[in-house]
């Protein structure tokens, strides 16, 4: 079963637009950091964009975004709260089901286990909605924060039911993102094929708050053979994905 967008469009402020035309700009990687994260294995840097266990770290939260957002907290405008704008909640009753994953992120620190991870809320129910995506499968992301920018790297990926061992559904990391991308901005339907370069911007709201998104699609980041990735054998080929990595900037105003 598939989480699906947001329904309602509303624009971003025109500043969002001259920040997606300099982010659609062609740099070098090592260039990445003035955008506000730094792309591991860039440079001197360790780290690599896919997740130990192989799972690319498809979208990342940029620390040009308001402060607000990178706090990672339920409230306030926090990333949580962000997070749950964009219809994803803490697991079920805090129950984790499933392994955790580890990724060096390029800051220092080596592989770290993710900070967190979020579950689709089913209905937008924020008590049972996660517990309806552990149970019969869906959208769910993995975080992780980069200390030396205040950055996150999210992995997303659409996945199957528990009873099928939440294994990932075929082109499920491109999916997954797509749908985060799609709730942030706003789009009506699902953002289906997008290319580097391509922005999105609108708006969500949740609790009080109201998060402004630009999403640029980026490639270069990942890395080339993509035959070594994933997790399951369903998924693992040149198909598993179209490489591209959703980088998104977030302004934040109270209600």
């Amino acid at each position: 079963m598939r989480s699906q967008p947001a329904l309602s469009q509303t624009n971003g402020p025109a500043l969002l637009l001259v920040l997606a035309l300099a982010l659609a700009t062609s740099v070098a990687a090592d260039d990445y950091g003035q955008y506000g994260f730094a792309v591991p294995s860039a440079g001197s840097a360790s780290g690599s964009m896919l997740t130990a266990q192989h799972e690319p770290l498809n979208l990342v939260l940029s620390n040009r975004s308001d402060h607000r957002v990178l706090v990672p907290a339920a409230n306030a405008g926090g990333l949580y709260t962000y997070l749950g704008a964009l219809g994803f909640g803490a697991e079920c009753f805090g129950y984790h089901l499933g392994g955790d994953q580890f990724a060096d992120v390029g800051d220092g620190r080596g592989e770290v286990v993710q900070n967190s991870i979020v579950r689709y809320k089913y209905g937008r129910d924020d008590y049972l909605g996660t517990c309806l995506e552990t149970l019969f499968g869906g959208n769910h992301i993995r975080v992780w924060r980069q200390a030396n920018t205040a950055a996150y790297f999210l992995a997303a990926s659409e996945e199957l039911p528990g009873f099928d061992g939440h294994n990932i559904v075929p082109g499920g990391y491109d999916m997954g993102r797509n749908y985060i991308v799609g709730n942030a901005t706003g789009q009506v339907g699902y953002i289906d094929h997008p290319a580097a370069g391509d922005t999105f911007s609108g708006s969500c709201s949740y609790r009080g708050w109201t998060y402004h998104t630009l999403a640029v699609f980026v490639d270069g980041l990942m890395p080339t053979d993509r035959r070594a990735w994933g997790v399951s054998e369903a998924i693992t080929g040149e198909g598993v994905s179209d490489g591209l990595v959703a980088v998104l900037t977030v302004t934040v105003d109270e209600d």
